[in-house]
C-alpha cells in the first residue's frame, strides 16, 4: 500500500490559476501547468476567448510576452497564482462602415473593429447634425447592447447600417 501513495505522487499536474483579462476587457479564469509553453498559454487563451491568435500579444506586469520562443516556460516569466495576463490588440485595420439616415444621407466612417455602439453612436453623433437621441440598426436588428462590441457582432468593412432619430414618446394624461 505505501508504493500506491508513492505512484499517487509522481501523477499530480500542477496548475496555475490565472486571471485572462480580452479584448473586450472581459475577465476569464484559466488553470495552466507552469511548465507549459507561452505558445501552449496563447493557445489555451484562444480556445477560451475564441479570438484569433493573430488578433492579440499577451500581456504580463507591462512587459509583452513573445510566444514565438519555445525555451519560455510560463513558470519562467514570472507569472504567480491569480496573476492577470492581459490581451492586447496588434495594429488592427479599421473598417470603413456605411451609415445612412432616414432622410437617405450616407456616411462612411473608418472605425476600430473592437469599438464599442455606445462609441459608435458617439462617432455618427459627431459626423451628423442628429440630436443625441438615435438609434442603430444592423442587419435588420436594432443595436440595444451599447458595450457590444462591433467585431463580435460581425461587422466587416463594407457593412451598412441605419440610423433613426428617436422620438419621445407623448406622455399621457
Amino acid at each position: 500500500m505505501g508504493s500506491s501513495s508513492t505512484n499517487a505522487t509522481t501523477n499530480i499536474s500542477v496548475t496555475l490559476p490565472l486571471k485572462v483579462l480580452d479584448l473586450y476587457k472581459r475577465q476569464h479564469l484559466l488553470e495552466i501547468n507552469p511548465n507549459r509553453s507561452i505558445a501552449d498559454l496563447k493557445a489555451e487563451i484562444t480556445r477560451i476567448t475564441g479570438t484569433s491568435p493573430q488578433k492579440y500579444m499577451l500581456k504580463y506586469k507591462d512587459m509583452i510576452v513573445d510566444e514565438t520562443k519555445d525555451t519560455d516556460m510560463i513558470g519562467d516569466i514570472g507569472v504567480r497564482e491569480f496573476d492577470q495576463v492581459s490581451m492586447e490588440p496588434r495594429d488592427i485595420a479599421p473598417i470603413t462602415l456605411s451609415v445612412r439616415d432616414s432622410g437617405g444621407i450616407l456616411l462612411k466612417i473608418p472605425i476600430n473593429p473592437l469599438t464599442t455602439v455606445k462609441s459608435l453612436t458617439q462617432r455618427i453623433l459627431q459626423h451628423s447634425q442628429k440630436s443625441s437621441e438615435i438609434r442603430l440598426t444592423y442587419k435588420g436588428k436594432i443595436l440595444a447592447e451599447q458595450e457590444q462590441v462591433l467585431e463580435e457582432i460581425g461587422m466587416k468593412d463594407g457593412d451598412l447600417l441605419c440610423v433613426f432619430s428617436q422620438v419621445p414618446l407623448p406622455s399621457k394624461r
